[in-house]
């Protein structure tokens, strides 16, 4: 099914996550902020769904580009769409990312919208064990030579992975990020840790797309 920003999608019919992004619900906020970054750049898309940002932006980043999706119903059409992009080098991997060394945890799952899945709220249907890469990981897997472009949409995992991208040395070297900020998903002291460790890092707050309650933030050097 074609989506918005010319890309073409895979998706579960049933999945109301899907219907969302090929109506572009989500509007052109995360898009046009991140396609403003240059193009020699490391672009991390963790929590990536179906693909749309790393099939929208494949071909405007030079750098290494790498997509992370933890379920691996989701992950399939990940790697589907991807292909049919012909974006072979983008690295997909089927995994979350959390703020310390583990191995594995418990991602709740809720049943036809596939972009709530989380690993805080338990929505009391299925469940399923996924991998999760920590900082020694993350250090590992990006390139040390390129700044960084991230977004981050993991449904109430964000104080995880911004101390991931903290300890790893990552954040430092991230030049701009769109982070899903939801007081629907973390509470406020939460968000205001994420927010002092970006600032931190020497990211700033630059714009805003949402309500006091829900919103994607835009964070640059």
């Amino acid at each position: 099914m074609d989506g918005p920003f010319g890309a073409r999608l895979y998706g579960d019919a049933l999945d109301g996550t899907f219907h969302m992004i090929v109506r572009n619900a989500y509007g052109n906020f995360t898009y046009d902020s991140l396609r403003q970054a240059d193009q020699a750049c490391v672009f991390l898309d963790i929590g990536a769904n179906i693909g749309l940002y790393s099939v929208a932006l494949g071909s405007h980043f030079s750098g290494p580009r790498l997509a992370f999706e933890p379920n691996p119903e989701t992950f399939a059409y990940l790697q589907a769409n991807l292909a049919q992009a012909g974006l072979t080098e983008v690295i997909a991997l089927c995994a979350g990312v959390a703020g310390e060394d583990v191995a594995s945890a418990t991602l709740n799952l809720r049943r036809f919208h596939s972009g709530a899945a989380s690993l805080v709220s338990d929505f009391g249907h299925t469940r399923s064990r996924i991998t999760l890469l920590g900082p020694t990981m993350m250090r590992a897997l990006v390139p040390a030579t390129f700044p960084i472009v991230c977004k981050i949409d993991v449904e109430g995992a964000e104080t995880g992975v911004v101390s991931c991208l903290a300890q790893s040395g990552l954040l430092e070297r991230c030049e701009r990020m769109v982070i899903e900020m939801s007081l629907g998903t973390n509470s406020e002291i939460d968000l205001k840790t994420i927010r002092e460790t970006l600032n931190t890092a020497g990211l700033v707050l630059r714009d805003r797309s949402g309500s006091d309650h829900f919103g994607d933030e835009l964070y640059t050097r």
